[in-house]
């Protein structure tokens, strides 16, 4: 099937689902809201249930960071969905019930490895709307007028990965078709850069800190929960499609194989009949929470602290910018917003950086139903596709009240309540930017991230004319970005280009999809949990399934 065709379906399930906290867990059961990183945009509010601002109050500048749209399935598991075909194929005449099975026979892999990880049309949809309803929902940012210079007003930055400056450009003309005088839309050209996939520590933090690769990466202990949930509740799901499927010898790598397609066909196309009907409720639960160890244990709040501090130079930047806004220094004087576009390796760390959607009791291998179904660390809900943080400057001076600026946070389209996760803000929904920033200060201004990395030499994460933007050494980045926006007028789609994918070596958890098993060492050196229990035995010898397939390359 052509890329095109594979992504363009149902480009509005966006628009489909209301905000989340209204209901349980999983009462009623939404499929495409517990499929973590595979888990489609869905706005979880709208600009009409916000609170309003102070009377007075203007917003002034806006600190914004995406994830890429929705993409092509990784490597490992398109060869995970060739190696399922072959497998049913070999062992057709086991399959139980032809009539209601028959059609697994007939499947084909939907996507090739040559497009791996590439960015979809819904992907591209799903950015471009984001930016529609912001622009309608903030005019004091984006209406400007037609003489105002439109990279002075807005830096859109992305990292070099292509699905990524993908999405960048796929907001871009959302927010600015319809401006200018550019072919048939009216485009209006916009700017944008990206840093070195080696240099970028704002973005790409995950790939640029050695420690992080090493200590947390490479280190097999990081995934001990992820592999120890898996390996006590998988067998029993295996078991089942045995028995249902026929298939003698079904392995549990292929029913998380079949997991893995139920979760892109439901996720791009809304399907539900095929691979996804052979699955219960709790099927779907078990690998969501696998999942979610994944991340918690790498970037969140149940490992090493380094997972999310290595996100200090976004937040930095950000709230460098802030201040510079409220000064008047001239690098900000004209901007108003700064618009981000990464990766769910740049979105979940600095979420928990944040402090937001931490748990009193810590997750593990072993938490009860309870704290399971009551947490708040959900990556389907932290980041979908497309999913996002924005944070709003508000000048709010001719109050009169004390209080200058304030500051919003809005976390996939809803309002979040800061004065709800921290006492600094003293119960108010606007923050006092004074008192946000004190929450923040420890990270943001004093994050040393050579330090922090173990890097013996600097390398600026930023361009070195200090301006947030290239300077005349870095031309082959405005002249891509020139391109990338031609390439718009006269493709006439919200399109994008390809940059070579560098690859270094392959680190633990990129080769999830090979397995490896955990000494009785390791186990003894392990984190102490506070409980009763002993983590003193190893998982089996048995290969087990890869856990979640994210964007690290």
């Amino acid at each position: 099937m052509h890329l095109r065709q594979l992504g363009i379906l149902l480009v509005g399930i966006a628009c489909l689902c209301g905000a989340l906290a209204a209901k349980d867990y999983d009462d009623p059961f939404i499929l495409r809201e517990h499929l973590t990183t595979k888990s489609p945009y869905f706005p979880l509010g709208s600009f009409s249930e916000y609170t309003d601002p102070p009377q007075g109050c203007k917003a002034v500048y806006l600190n914004f960071v995406a994830r890429h749209g929705a993409r092509v399935a990784s490597k490992g598991e398109i060869v995970s969905f060739d190696k399922l075909i072959s497998f049913m194929k070999k062992n057709s005449a086991q399959l139980s019930d032809r009539a209601r099975f028959g059609w697994m026979l007939d499947w084909t892999n939907p996507f090739k490895v040559e497009d791996a990880q590439q960015l979809l049309p819904i992907g591209e949809r799903q950015h471009y709307e984001i930016a529609k309803r912001m622009a309608h929902d903030y005019p004091e940012i984006f209406d400007i007028p037609a003489d105002i210079n439109f990279p002075r007003a807005f830096t859109i930055r992305t990292s070099e990965v292509p699905r990524a400056a993908q999405s960048g450009i796929s907001f871009a003309y959302g927010l600015f078709e319809g401006k200018g005088d550019l072919g048939n839309s009216d485009f209006r050209a916009f700017y944008s850069f990206s840093m070195p996939r080696n240099e970028d520590r704002e973005l790409r933090f995950f790939k640029t800190c050695p420690k992080f690769q090493t200590e947390i990466l490479d280190n097999d202990t990081t995934y001990w929960d992820s592999y120890k949930y898996l390996e006590m509740n998988i067998p029993p799901i295996t078991e089942r499609l045995r028995r249902l499927l026929g298939f003698a010898g079904l392995t549990d790598d292929h029913t998380e194989a079949m997991y893995k397609a139920c979760a892109w066909e439901h996720s791009l196309h809304n399907t539900s009949d095929r691979w996804c009907s052979i699955f219960e409720k709790d099927d779907f639960l078990m690998f969501e929470f696998r999942d979610d160890l994944v991340f918690y244990y790498e970037s969140g709040y149940g490992g090493r602290s380094l997972g999310y501090d290595i996100a200090c130079p976004l937040m930095k930047d950000m709230m460098d910018r802030f201040d510079k806004k409220i000064e008047g220094h001239p690098d900000v004087e004209y901007e108003r917003a700064r618009l981000r576009f990464a990766h769910a390796e740049t979105i979940i760390p600095f979420l928990t950086i944040m402090g937001i959607f931490n748990d009193s009791t810590k997750l593990s291998a072993f938490s009860s139903k309870e704290d399971i179904r009551a947490r708040k660390y959900r990556i389907s809900l932290m980041s979908p596709f497309a999913g996002n943080i924005a944070i709003m400057l508000y000048d709010c001076k001719s109050r009169n009240d004390g209080v200058p600026y304030r500051v919003e946070l809005i976390h996939n389209e809803r309002e979040f309540n800061i004065s709800d996760v921290f006492q600094e803000c003293k119960g108010e929904h606007y923050c006092d930017y004074r008192n946000f920033k004190k929450i923040y200060e420890d990270q943001a201004l004093q994050c040393n991230f050579e330090q922090l990395c173990g890097i013996p030499s600097t390398s600026p994460a930023e361009p070195a004319n200090g301006q947030g933007k290239p300077d005349s050494t870095q031309g082959p980045w405005l002249t891509i970005s020139i391109l990338v926006g031609i390439a718009f007028l006269v493709l006439g789609t919200v399109g994008g280009f390809v940059i070579g994918n560098r690859r270094g070596q392959k680190t633990a958890r990129e080769m999830m999809g090979t397995y490896y098993d955990i000494s009785d060492s390791d186990m003894m050196s392990y984190r102490q949990m506070g409980s009763d229990l002993q983590r003193t035995a190893s998982p089996s010898e048995s290969k087990r399934p890869q856990t979640a397939q994210t964007d690290l390359e």
